[in-house]
């Protein structure tokens, strides 16, 4: 019995550790998403806001000047003056 309860308390401990880094892991990733959102990175002019995003990304032709609206999915359509 002691070499069955010495397996259990081995598994629990690293049941245990790896609770600890997932749970690390979680808190880095929401602190690095609140960090991004509240100081704008990855954003440009087609998102609304820091907080509502529209998912596309502003590219442009340099030789013409024109901009182009990506959805990163191979869409592509030119962007109107507003």
């Amino acid at each position: 019995m002691e070499l069955q309860e010495l397996g259990v308390a081995i598994g629990r401990g690293i049941v245990k550790e790896v609770a600890n880094y997932v749970l690390i892991f979680l808190v880095l990733s929401l602190v690095f998403g609140l960090i991004r959102t509240a100081f704008s990175f990855g954003t440009d002019d087609s998102d609304e806001s820091t907080w509502k995003r529209s998912n596309m990304r502003v590219l442009t032709d340099h030789k013409t000047g024109i901009q182009y609206l990506s959805d990163g999915k191979g869409g592509l359509i030119q962007r109107g003056k507003i």
